[in-house]
């Protein structure tokens, strides 16, 4: 019986390996600024009846992970992410935003209502360059936007068509299907 967990210990050693960091996908200093939600705060949104509509951000968080491409490799990527939350009590939906450097630097935006709907900048146009090359100026409904990331809707069933986002001010502008829209106050 000593033989066998002699044996099965054997396996055990033999068969780890030690953990080979192959690349390390870090956030640069640009995307550890781009969101810009640093506690608890409250947030005033207008929409188009001139109604005012608070949202609550949470702090960013900025974490470190690894990814291996499967279970039994000893090869690891280092990589960070960036998130926060957005949320709209009243209008009862939740915006998460977050910066994935394991998906070669994908900026993307969650809208959670019971279920998740996802917008990024992927599902129409490619992501050949960074997210700072990425920023526009645009104008809609008599306002113009300037230096903001235009996310477009890649759900099927999502009620938000547009968030226009910037790095001073989050989520700036969201447009719905039927005509709405919160803007930034």
């Amino acid at each position: 019986m000593k033989i066998f967990y002699l044996m099965i210990l054997g396996i055990l050693f033999t068969g780890c390996c030690k953990d080979e960091v192959v690349g390390r996908d870090l956030l640069s200093d640009y995307e550890k600024e781009l969101i810009p939600y640093s506690g608890y705060d409250e947030i005033e949104y207008i929409n188009e009846e001139g109604q005012i509509v608070l949202a609550q951000s949470t702090p960013t968080k900025i974490e470190s992970d690894r990814w291996r491409p499967g279970p039994e490799s000893c090869s690891v990527r280092e990589y960070q992410t960036s998130t926060s939350h957005l949320i709209f009590r009243s209008e009862d939906f939740t915006l998460q935003i977050e910066i994935d450097k394991l998906l070669a630097g994908n900026f993307t935006i969650n809208i959670g209502r019971g279920e998740s709907f996802y917008f990024g900048q992927d599902c129409r146009i490619p992501l050949d360059q960074p997210i700072e090359q990425r920023v526009t100026n645009i104008s809609i409904e008599d306002y113009e936007f300037t230096n903001v990331i235009v996310f477009e809707n890649c759900s099927d069933f999502s009620e938000i068509s547009k968030i226009f986002y910037s790095a001073e001010n989050g989520i700036e502008y969201l447009e719905f299907l039927n005509g709405s829209f919160l803007k930034i106050n």
